[in-house]
C-alpha cells in the first residue's frame, strides 16, 4: 500500500498566538507522531509531515489568537487507496483515546467550532 504525505503548519509567537495539530489513527486508537518536523530559523514556526497509509484519522487542531481566543476543532481525515485524501467534519465528541490538547473549559463545544 502506498503512503500519502500530509503536511500541517504551526506557530508559537511567544506572546500568546499558538497553533498546532495532532493526528490520531482511528483504527489503531492511538496518536500518530509526525515523521518529520521542520522549524523556521527563529523556531517560532514549524511544519509537521506525516506519511499515512489508507484509512481514517482524526486531526485535532488548536488555534489560539494573540488575544487569547480559541478556535479549536477536529476533522476526520480519510486517506484512500488511490493516494487521494479528503477532510470531513468530525461528528460527536472526542474518542476516549484522544487527550484534549487544549485546556479550554468546554473542549467538546470548541470541537464543534464554537469560540470560547
Amino acid at each position: 500500500m502506498k503512503k500519502v504525505r500530509i503536511t500541517t503548519s504551526g506557530k508559537s509567537t511567544g506572546v500568546g498566538a499558538y497553533s498546532n495539530q495532532w493526528m490520531y489513527s482511528l483504527s489503531e486508537k492511538k496518536e500518530i507522531k509526525p515523521v518529520r518536523t521542520e522549524y523556521s530559523r527563529t523556531g517560532n514556526h514549524w511544519t509537521h509531515t506525516w506519511h499515512l497509509l489508507p484509512g481514517e484519522y482524526l486531526e485535532v487542531d488548536v488555534e489560539i489568537s494573540g488575544g487569547g481566543h480559541h478556535y479549536c476543532g477536529c476533522q476526520k481525515l480519510i486517506v484512500h487507496e488511490n493516494g487521494e485524501y479528503q477532510y470531513t467534519q468530525w461528528e460527536g465528541s472526542l474518542p476516549d483515546f484522544v487527550d484534549p490538547t487544549c485546556d479550554c473549559e468546554a473542549f467538546c463545544e470548541v470541537v464543534e467550532g464554537v469560540e470560547v
